[in-house]
């Protein structure tokens, strides 16, 4: 079972300080102790596999397409990028989720870089008041 304080500590140890998209705000995030929830997912995916899947992703969001969406696209084509760069590395991916956003991080985890980062909502379903 993973501990969300050991896996905080994991990647401040890994990676604070190391820039990457939204990497600001999610410092600035688990600086402020508002993570609610860290989902570390194992590694073993190659990343030009990630690649190709968010190419697609890219390819939706595009203008003129019915999903057209400025900012996935931009933030697609990004990752599609930083993935393409280490094709055969295996990828990790981790969640970080709080009241306002998620991110989701992907790790090239022999080499321990950072591929990318995508920011969206928040995941997390916000408790009703009674």
């Amino acid at each position: 079972m993973c501990n969300m304080n050991n896996d905080i500590q994991y990647f401040l140890e890994e990676y604070c300080g190391v820039t990457f998209p939204h990497s600001d705000s999610l410092f600035s995030l688990i600086e402020r102790k508002e993570v609610l929830k860290v989902l570390r997912y194992p590694g073993g995916q190659p990343s030009s596999d990630l690649a190709q899947i968010y190419k697609e992703r890219a390819i939706m969001a595009n203008k003129g397409s019915p999903y057209s969406d400025p900012k996935k696209f931009s933030m697609f084509t990004d990752l599609v990028v930083g993935l393409n760069e280490y094709p055969t590395e295996l990828c990790k991916l981790w969640v970080f989720q709080s009241n306002t956003a998620s991110y989701s991080v992907f790790e090239l985890e022999n080499i321990k870089l950072i591929a990318g980062c995508i920011k969206a909502g928040p995941l997390l379903k916000q408790d009703s008041e009674s």
